[in-house]
């Protein structure tokens, strides 16, 4: 009897593993029927995933930008090179620029030509006295981060400066200028 029942046992799982065996084949071809579906739309979803986390503001910016600012509540954007947060310090309107690594790279505001270093002014007058000033905008670096800034689109070493748009006619041109007063050429607009 032992024996017939330790037959029967080995019959019964003989036929279990080839049954999972055949349905794990049918699986396995059943998916690869559909696997370039499959694996197009999982190639098209991973892509829109990383698309939406690359517009969101890194909740780390937040953080650090409330212990940078304290009582400070700004309006965020999102640029291809940083996580930005705009917002009112002693009257005016600061942009503060946080880097892929969520750290402080600096801030810009707006400034008048008055704000400029005498030796800049005399200079812009002296040489650009045929061009229309029309914004001056005041980068404050971050000294503690090493990461390069990127204003008008162009990367620029980390220091503070004065950034001068001047125009003529239909051509705009920025001026760099630091803080002793030198000015150099920084960019075309068109």
């Amino acid at each position: 009897m032992k024996n017939v029942m330790a037959a029967t046992a080995a019959l019964f799982l003989l036929v279990n593993v080839n049954a999972a065996d055949i349905t794990a084949n049918r699986f396995k071809k059943e998916s690869a029927s559909h696997s370039p579906i499959t694996n197009h739309l999982k190639k098209e979803l991973r892509k829109q995933f990383r698309e939406e986390k690359r517009n969101e503001i890194n909740d780390l910016s937040k953080l650090h930008f409330e212990q940078d600012f304290s009582n400070a509540k700004a309006v965020w954007n999102k640029s291809p090179n940083y996580d930005e947060a705009v917002f009112m310090q002693d009257g005016n309107e600061v942009t503060a620029y946080y880097d892929g690594t969520t750290e402080l790279v600096g801030t810009t505001m707006v400034k008048s030509f008055n704000d400029l270093p005498l030796a800049a002014k005399e200079y812009l007058e002296k040489h650009y006295s045929d061009y229309t000033k029309d914004e001056v905008i005041f980068f404050d670096d971050n000294e503690l981060n090493e990461t390069n800034m990127n204003l008008y689109d162009t990367p620029f070493e980390d220091e503070d400066n004065y950034f001068v748009e001047l125009s003529k006619g239909d051509k705009k041109i920025i001026l760099r200028v630091n803080m002793e007063g030198q000015v150099s050429f920084f960019k075309n607009i068109h």
